[in-house]
């Protein structure tokens, strides 16, 4: 049965080193096994009868129930303990790019995973393809060309594991003016 967990949540790209507290998991490993739902561990990384550590594996945003199975029969479990969590993007620089891509830009959010580990960025469905780092809280790379208007950013792992964000930047071939600082303060008092 298991007791305890070091996180209650991670990634839904998966790559989370999770440890889970319990009782009479095997004293080394065998053929047991850790699932998520139906989705089995990553990797296995430590297995005692009352410790377990394993490495996540990728899942649809949801809250998820864990298996531990011995000799193909479940022997513990934690009903809906974990939950999976998408990207989550609070900034984008800039937010304005050229249709024919190549462009710097920054990602800053969270829960990007802490590497890159096959996840592709696409712009509708152009895919970037220079990524110059990667990390949990802030992504740098080059855009792709893509068509004029509004587009959405899609977080890729295979055709299962993605999550979109919708209409966060805008292509265009025109050129953007900067309004700040050139209109005149019309709230400043005469004569002041």
């Amino acid at each position: 049965r298991i007791t305890g967990l070091s996180a209650r949540e991670g990634h839904i790209f998966g790559g989370d080193t999770l440890i889970i507290k319990g009782a009479n998991f095997l004293t080394t490993k065998q053929n047991g096994k850790i699932h998520f739902e139906n989705a089995e561990a990553a990797k296995y990384l430590f297995w005692s009868n009352d410790s377990l550590v394993c490495v996540t594996p990728a899942h649809l945003p949801d809250t998820v129930s864990i298996y531990i199975k011995n000799n193909n029969l479940k022997e513990g479990y934690g009903f809906e303990c974990f939950t999976y969590k998408p990207p989550v993007t609070d900034k984008i620089n800039p937010f304005y790019l050229s249709c024919s891509g190549n462009e710097q830009m920054q990602i800053a959010g969270k829960l990007f995973g802490p590497e890159q580990n096959g996840i592709k960025i696409l712009f509708d469905k152009a895919m970037a393809t220079t990524y110059h780092s990667w990390n949990d809280s802030v992504i740098i790379l080059n855009s792709p060309p893509n068509a004029e208007g509004l587009t959405d950013i899609t977080f890729k792992l295979n055709d299962s594991i993605f999550y979109t964000i919708r209409g966060w930047i805008y292509y265009s071939n025109k050129q953007l003016h900067e309004l700040c600082g050139n209109i005149p303060d019309t709230l400043k008092q005469k004569n002041a």
